[in-house]
């Protein structure tokens, strides 16, 4: 075991031996390479001097192209840059213009909200008022009529709003165009005040029939006007009826509508009344039985602010019978019409006011009023639990 050991360290010794030969063979074979190498490097190069000679006169050309380079390079950097400076000065400005944009809308908005207040103080200046047609009283009237009749037209005003209430009524005679010299009556009303005018044409030193145009200030209350014609018995007392004030902004520029003649013709007398408004207007007029078969047609053209009331006969060119319907048609400018039915005893008189009907009308449910509708009641119920009811309106 011994030699055994010993063999062993012997052969260790000598494999690293061995190697130790070949690294120093290695290295001498590197360092002959090296040699060679360097060797070769003299054959291409002729000098290591012209080498080094070479060398400042690349660093020196290249010193020279590099800093000649720059030079026109920063050149034309700073001149884009130059070139640019504008076109973002450019955009700025529009930028700046676009700001300018709301300034002006909102001057136009306080110029639009100065123009109402102005006018509305204008309007209440007492020295430069401006005057608006607000409603029409199609018939007035102070004459004698048949079988011992005489009527007349008692006018009451009542102020509702909280203001003073500055007007006119201005008469206009029948059988002609409205003139501005018409007669008038004009009123100052106090808030809640009430005026009465017991005879109002024959108070104006007039006579006959004519229509009356409701003036008022604009911006002022439009006065409630309450009118009667009536037949004056003297001490047996008056008969008559309330006509309906008309509103200018509820008369259509073109309708129709029907009228009904009386029952019996031989008990009562009927007369039709026609008052256009500030457009001339083309009236088509027929004339039906009971049963609706046409029996007479006629078209007439009427200038503007023109009053007439005429019997049946003559404002139709045709007799009528009982029962019979008169369909007023007309366009281009408003039509107030009505029939006037009068007893030929009594002296009673009553009046229909041309309904504007434009299509048929049909019987339909109507809508219940002992509470708010189911809508509302929902939006109610939903504004008592917070939730957002006004959108529940809006949707009816």
């Amino acid at each position: 075991m011994i030699g055994a050991k010993g063999f062993a360290s012997q052969e260790s010794r000598v494999w690293t031996r061995g190697l130790r030969i070949a690294a120093a063979c290695s290295l001498l074979f590197a360092a002959v390479g090296l040699c060679t190498a360097l060797a070769q490097t003299p054959t291409t190069t002729p000098t290591t001097t012209v080498t080094g000679t070479l060398t400042p006169t690349t660093t020196q050309t290249l010193a020279a192209t590099t800093t000649s380079t720059p030079p026109a390079t920063p050149t034309l950097t700073v001149t884009s840059l130059i070139t640019l400076t504008p076109n973002a000065s450019a955009s700025p400005t529009a930028t700046k213009t676009v700001t300018r944009t709301p300034t002006i809308t909102r001057t136009r908005a306080s110029t639009r909200t100065a123009t109402p207040a102005g006018a509305l103080t204008a309007t209440a200046t007492p020295q430069a008022p401006s005057e608006i047609v607000v409603g029409y009283i199609p018939v007035v009237g102070s004459l004698p009529g048949n079988f011992g009749s005489f009527f007349r037209t008692s006018i009451q005003l009542l102020n509702p709003g909280t203001s003073t209430s500055n007007g006119r009524l201005v008469f206009h005679p029948a059988g002609a165009s409205a003139q501005p010299s018409d007669p008038s009556a004009a009123f100052t009303l106090a808030p809640n005040q009430v005026v009465t005018y017991s005879d109002f044409v024959a108070g104006l030193g007039q006579s006959g029939l004519g229509s009356v145009d409701v003036v008022v200030d604009q911006g002022q209350p439009i006065p409630i006007v309450i009118t009667r014609i009536f037949d004056d018995g003297g001490a047996a007392g008056t008969s008559g009826f309330t006509e309906p004030f008309v509103l200018a902004s509820d008369v259509p520029d073109q309708g129709d509508g029907f009228l009904v003649g009386p029952s019996d013709v031989s008990a009562f007398r009927f007369n039709v009344g026609l008052r256009t408004l500030d457009q001339p207007v083309t009236v088509t007029i027929t004339v039906r039985d009971s049963n609706g078969n046409v029996l007479h047609a006629v078209t007439r053209h009427y200038d503007a602010n023109v009053f007439v009331q005429l019997s049946a006969a003559d404002f139709l060119g045709f007799s009528l019978g009982n029962d019979q319907s008169i369909e007023i048609s007309f366009t281009g400018g408003g039509v107030i019409a009505y029939g006037a039915t009068i007893d030929n005893v009594t002296n009673d008189p009553s009046a229909q006011f041309l309904p504007y009907v434009n299509a048929t009308r049909v019987a339909q449910a109507a809508h219940r009023r002992s509470g708010p509708s189911a809508p509302i009641q929902l939006a109610l119920v939903l504004a008592a639990l917070g939730v957002g009811a006004g959108i529940v309106i809006a949707k009816r």
